[in-house]
């Protein structure tokens, strides 16, 4: 299991993106092996996105092998644009959307929590208020 880094910044992301989109180009290196290097930066950077992230990068290879009428070099060229194609596309929305953070998500989690609880016990409280006053005018 990876712990996503406690301090990941927007730069620090995007360094780590953009040299995976070099390991795209490196000739020494195999579809395994970038992906085996890919999926660990994913989850760094995207705690709670990255299965979906992870799912897309993987599933560039299934939708190329449909294709039947193109060189196997070209259908690799192909799956290397593609590839990048999502890397940068994670990059901008990093620039945009700012990186993610799962404790983020549990405190507006809990944020919205209290603000649920102090709204209902508001509406009880008015509520019973509500009825008290009406028995005192019925004289119950």
């Amino acid at each position: 299991m990876i712990i996503p880094h406690p301090t990941m910044n927007n730069k620090k992301a995007i360094n780590l993106l953009e040299l995976q989109i070099n390991k795209i180009h490196d000739i020494s290196m195999n579809r395994e092996e970038w992906l085996n290097s890919t999926i660990p930066v994913l989850i760094n950077i995207f705690p709670v996105s990255s299965s979906m992230k992870i799912t897309q990068i993987r599933s560039i290879n299934d939708a190329q092998n449909q294709i039947t009428d193109i060189s196997g070099k070209d259908k690799i060229d192909i799956r290397k644009r593609k590839a990048e194609r999502y890397l940068r596309n994670y990059i901008e929305e990093i620039a945009l959307l700012d990186v993610e953070n799962r404790s983020d998500k549990i405190e507006d989690l809990f944020r919205s929590f209290v603000f649920w609880a102090i709204l209902i016990s508001a509406m009880l409280i008015s509520f019973l208020g509500g009825l008290m006053l009406d028995s005192q005018e019925w004289g119950l």
